[in-house]
């Protein structure tokens, strides 16, 4: 990698960048680009539009983001998906780092498995949650999904 884009990376890593820059797509030789690095370290500029910038593991600039807890306010590309059909809201729901006023519950990756699915695994549904029937492509629902995990509301006593 040549000494500019190293800068570059510094730059997009310490929150530097020229408030005009342009240059997102650029890359190390994972594919690892300048978004992605700035998006880790919550250092997109507020209107980022380039979330499909994917690098070499098949992630977006958004799954980085996602992952990270560092989407902006207000985000609404959840359906972007990798080539295992992971969304952005997978990756959020798997770090925990979903919105409160998330409602895309019926997502889902190439299995079927939903983003209440993930959320249900991880014991981090909301209070409230009413789409315990969602059922992935093996017929395996939410609510089996909370129960194997121990995560099924105490006020849930079956599925």
């Amino acid at each position: 990698m040549n000494r500019e884009i190293e800068e570059l990376f510094q730059q997009a890593k310490d929150g530097n960048l020229p408030e005009d820059f342009d240059r997102w797509e650029l890359s190390d030789k994972d594919n690892w680009s300048i978004a992605h690095t700035a998006a880790m370290h919550n250092n997109l500029p507020k209107g980022f539009t380039k979330w499909k910038i994917f690098n070499n593991m098949d992630w977006s600039v958004a799954h980085v983001a996602a992952s990270c807890g560092n989407l902006p306010e207000g985000f609404d590309r959840w359906g972007i998906s990798n080539g295992k059909g992971q969304t952005i809201a997978h990756i959020a729901a798997s770090c925990s780092n979903l919105p409160e006023d998330f409602d895309r519950w019926e997502l889902s990756d190439n299995n079927g498995w939903s983003i209440a699915h993930v959320a249900a695994s991880r014991g981090n549904l909301p209070e409230g949650f009413d789409q315990w029937d969602l059922a992935d492509n093996v017929g395996q629902t939410v609510a089996h999904v909370a129960s194997e995990n121990n995560n099924l509301p105490k006020d849930k006593k079956s599925f």
